[in-house]
C-alpha cells in the first residue's frame, strides 16, 4: 500500500490487486495509473465570528472567488486579494448562526467548506 504523501501528482505508477484465499495470494495483472493533479482549491480560513458581526474576514488562495453563508441568509461573494485575505460585509450574525465559507480558484475545483 502507498500512503498519499509518497506520491506526486502526475506521477506514473503501475498498480495491482492481490487477494488471499485458501492461503493462497492471487494476483492481478499490473495496470498503469497516474496520479491526478492536485486540482481542488484550498480550505479558506474564517477568523473568529461572535454574534452582532457584520463583517467577516479570512483567508483563501489568492484570487480565488469566497462565498459566505449564514443559512438561509443570500450568500455574500468576494475575492481574496493578492495576499489571499478577504473581508466580507454581511447581515449582523446572531448567536447560534453557522457560517460557511467555500473558495474557487479559475482552474480548479471548489475548495471544501470550512465553518
Amino acid at each position: 500500500m502507498i500512503a498519499p504523501d509518497q506520491v506526486a501528482p502526475e506521477e506514473n505508477l503501475n498498480v495491482a490487486a492481490i487477494v488471499t484465499a485458501g492461503g493462497k495470494d492471487y494476483r492481478s495483472a499490473n495496470t498503469p495509473i497516474t496520479v491526478p493533479e492536485d486540482n481542488q482549491t484550498g480550505i479558506p480560513t474564517i477568523d473568529p465570528v461572535t454574534a452582532g458581526d457584520d463583517t467577516i474576514s479570512g483567508t483563501a488562495e489568492p484570487g480565488s472567488t469566497v462565498t459566505i453563508t449564514n443559512g438561509d441568509k443570500d450568500p455574500v461573494v468576494v475575492e481574496a486579494d493578492e495576499e489571499g485575505n478577504w473581508t466580507a460585509e454581511v447581515p449582523e450574525v446572531s448567536e447560534g448562526d453557522t457560517i460557511t465559507v467555500v473558495a474557487e480558484t479559475d482552474g480548479k475545483d471548489p475548495s471544501a467548506q470550512s465553518q
